[in-house]
This record gives structure tokens, sequence and C-alpha cells, in this order.
């Protein structure tokens, strides 16, 4: 044994020298002669190898690998304004994309996809689980949960890089199979979709008709309590940005007062003027048709009186006649001149009168408007309580109304780019 060992290795030793010369360089027919010489181990070496890869391959099931293409966008057409219904990440977030590869693989997607194509009954997937004899709901939702991880096992998701699209892949020794699964995957995934959006739509539209009773409620009792508190008071209201009666008639006074306060200081003014001195220079009397031909009369007979008085003595009948005439004239100056007076003394009572009677027309609706003012405190407090619960009445009805239309929307982000084939 010993003596063998001793001659292999003298021969692997003999065989280095052999295909090495002289100089120390490889001799490749060295190594040729020497395989020339091991010939049957070599063959037989490879016939092992190739006889075992034959048989292994053979043996092994064949496994068909069908593609799905899809495209995720980021954002959908926006038809109408439906923001708030669902998650505002931004376009630069990754996160988006990788939560999209998540439910790809997710399990639920997964069962739902089993129940679509009902791999339960599928000849591969049912020598999987086996057959419990138990066709209740129960056990069929248990045959279909322990489905979920070979298929699974048998899906890979493939992003594309710098792009939208992803690829699923799904392997099977069925190849119909594995471009129903593929097919499936796309088809449930985008109806995931929609119907993730659609419950977001229904939500948002229950929560809002919740909050639209609670605030029609609240406007109803705030308006009723608004009227109810004006009819209390005895407040009327003439619209927004509009004064109160009190306050209109207030303005309004005020502007008559000061208008009678200068018609009165105007007719002092005449009156005192009246009363001093015989009231021949007041314009009135000047201005007066009847004052004047009473005076140019009088000037004529006082100058035949004087004329007359070169020949007759004033007791003269003649004289005495004209003396009388003179004196009448005179008594109807003074009597006109008197009524002028008496009218500028009527007109600076009256312009008194009204004056103070417009003072106190006005202290007593100072006294109004400073207690309505008072009184208005609680009523503007009810009514804007009352604007406030309108304002978001409105608000939330047309929101409402957004989401209503946009639940009928199937606004879709999904898209199938192309379909798995046999």
């Amino acid at each position: 044994m010993s003596e063998r060992t001793e001659d292999g290795v003298a021969g692997r030793g003999l065989a280095m020298d052999l295909a090495r010369d002289r100089d120390g360089d490889i001799d490749l027919q060295a190594y040729w002669r020497l395989l020339l010489d091991r010939r049957w181990v070599v063959l037989g070496v490879v016939g092992a190898v190739l006889a075992c890869a034959l048989a292994l391959t053979l043996l092994t099931t064949p496994v068909y690998r069908a593609l799905a293409t899809i495209q995720i966008e980021r954002d959908t057409i926006k038809v109408i304004n439906s923001e708030g219904l669902t998650s505002a990440d931004s376009a630069f977030d990754r996160d988006f994309y990788q939560t999209q590869y998540e439910l790809l693989r997710s399990r639920s997607l997964a069962l739902r996809v089993i129940q679509d194509l009902k791999l339960i009954e599928h000849p591969h997937f049912g020598e999987m689980i086996g057959d419990s004899g138990d066709s209740g709901p129960d056990a069929m939702r248990l045959r279909q949960q322990a489905l979920v991880g070979p298929v699974l096992g048998a899906l890979t998701i493939e992003p594309v890089r710098n792009s939208q699209l992803v690829r699923i892949n799904f392997d099977s020794s069925d190849p119909e199979l594995a471009a129903r699964v593929a097919n499936a995957y796309a088809d449930g995934f985008i109806t995931s979709n929609i119907e993730g959006r659609f419950d977001a739509s229904s939500y948002a539209v229950r929560y809002l008709e919740e909050r639209l009773a609670e605030l029609k409620g609240r406007l109803e009792d705030s308006e009723r309590e608004l009227v109810v508190f004006a009819q209390q008071e005895q407040i009327i209201s003439l619209g927004d940005d509009q004064p109160s009666l009190s306050a209109r008639n207030l303005s309004e006074l005020s502007a008559s007062l000061a208008r009678a306060q200068g018609e009165r200081i105007k007719a002092e003014a005449e009156w005192r003027q009246a009363m001093l001195g015989s009231g021949l220079g007041l314009p009135q009397v000047v201005d007066n048709n009847l004052i004047q031909g009473l005076r140019q009369s009088r000037a004529v007979l006082a100058g035949q009186y004087q004329e007359n008085l070169r020949v007759y003595k004033p007791d003269y009948p003649a004289m005495q006649q004209l003396q009388g005439q003179i004196s009448e004239i005179d008594r109807q100056i003074a009597s006109e001149v008197g009524n002028i007076r008496a009218s500028l003394d009527a007109r600076f009572q009256s312009s008194s009168a009204e004056e103070a009677l417009l003072n106190e027309r006005i202290e007593v609706l100072k006294s109004d408007v400073l207690d309505l003012s008072s009184r208005s405190i609680g009523y503007n407090i009810l009514k804007r309580d009352t604007a406030t619960n309108q304002e978001l009445y409105d608000g939330l009805l047309q929101r409402y109304k957004e989401i209503g239309v946009a639940g009928g929307i199937g606004a879709n982000n999904i898209s199938v780019v192309d379909r798995a084939e046999i």
C-alpha cells in the first residue's frame, strides 16, 4: 500500500517534471500525454456528471413565469375638488411607491385573488392544502387562507427603475394558471384601489351627513333664539349695516334741530331789530308797498300843510282837515309797522318753540338709542352665532355636494400596460 502511494507520488512528480522544460516553461505536450494516460478516468467522471444532470432535468417539474405590467401614477386626474379624502403625500415622497409595492405583496390582495379565481378548486393548489371534506364557510375560509403563503411564494414584484411601471411575475408549473394569476393580481389591485377611494368618499359622506344634521339643528335653534330675543326686546332690524329706527330718527331730528336753530337765531335777530326805534328802517317795512305809499301820501299832505301855514292859522278848518289826514296816515303806518313787528315776534316765538320741541324729542331718542345699544349686545351675540352657524352649514353643504359627485367618479391612478400571456 505504501509502495503504491510512493509510486503514485513518484509518477506525479515525474509527470510534473516532464511538463516543464529545462528553462522552467510549461510543456503542453506533457499535459496532453498525461490526459491520454488517464482518459478513462476523465471520461468516466464526465459521463457520471452528464447522467446526473440528465436525470435531474428529467425528474424536475418545469416552471413557467407569467408577466403582467401595470403603471402606477402619483396623482389622478382631478375632475372636481375632492382633496382631503385620502392622504396628501408629496410628489417627491418615495414612501408612496414603496407603499404600493407592499400592497401588491399584501396577504389581503393574495386572498382576494384566491377568492376571485377560486384557486382552492384548482388541482395544482388543491394538492397543497388537501380536502378536509367539510364544505362549510369556515372550512372554505381556512383553506383559502392556507393558500396565501404558496401564492405569495410564487409571486415576484419587480419595480422598473426610474419609471412608474411595475412588473407582476407569477411562477407556476401550469402556464395558463400563471397567466391567470398574474392578470388577476393586476385587476385585483386596480379594483382594491378604486374601492379604497370609494370607501373614503363614502365615509366622508356619512360623516358630513351627521355633521350637517347637527349644524342644521344648531342653526335653527340660533335663528329661533334671535327672533324671540328681538321680539322680547322690541328690536327691529332694517338689515345688515343699517341703523336702527331710533338711530335713524335721531339723525334726522338732529339735522332738523340744526335747521331750526338757524331759523330761530335769524328770527331773534330780526325781532330784536324791530323792537328798537320806530321800525321804519326794517327791511320788511322798506319793502312794504302799502307803507311806502302811505308815507308818500303823508309827505304830500305835510307839504300842503306847511304851504298853507303861510296863509292860514293851524285852527283853520282846512288846516285841521289836513292835520287829520296826516294823523290818519301816521296811524295807518304805525299799524302796519306794528303788524310787521308782531309777525317777526310770532316767527321768533315759533322758531323757539320748534327748537325746544326738537330738543325734547332728541333727548328722548338719545335715551332710546342708548337703551337699544345696551339691549343690542345680546342681540348681536345671537346674530353672530347665527351667522357663524349659517356659514358652517353652507360650507359643509357645498363640501357634501362635491364629495357626492366625487363618489360617482371612478378616479383611478393604476392601469394595466401589458397583460400576462400564456
